[in-house]
């Protein structure tokens, strides 16, 4: 892995959002979509590229937020709740100071890369 790379990348994704946001002022939708589209393919590689390393914190979560928040406007809605998820769930277990954060990372990594996440079910625990 290499942390340059993966930086670069995202610094290009983020200015393609950028232009796309311009492009969407000016009324051009079109290009702005194409520049979205563009924007989230660099930031899910980036993604990819950092995701196993879940000792790369808070970069690895910053960067699945990152694509996670390209997905929407793309409205690659799937696609947004899993790197969601992803970023979302290490970080809270390393602040919460829960042990088993690295297992958790982990897991979502993989579900990065295939898995799928469905937060439209809504499962409670018995004792609840």
């Amino acid at each position: 892995m290499n942390l340059k790379q993966i930086n670069d990348l995202h610094e290009r994704a983020m200015s393609l959002a950028e232009a796309a946001i311009v492009a969407r002022t000016e009324g051009d939708e079109a290009t702005s979509r194409e520049r979205f589209q563009e924007a989230l393919e660099l930031a899910r590689q980036a993604a990819a590229r950092i995701a196993p390393h879940v000792g790369e914190e808070p970069m690895r979560s910053v960067l699945h937020r990152s694509a996670a928040s390209l997905a929407l406007n793309c409205e690659e809605y799937r696609l947004a709740e899993k790197l969601l998820a992803v970023g979302l769930a290490t970080m809270i277990g390393i602040q919460t100071g829960h042990s088993t954060w690295l297992s958790g990372a982990a897991t979502l990594g993989l579900m990065a890369i295939g898995g799928t996440v469905d937060f439209r079910t809504e499962r409670r625990s018995p004792a609840y």
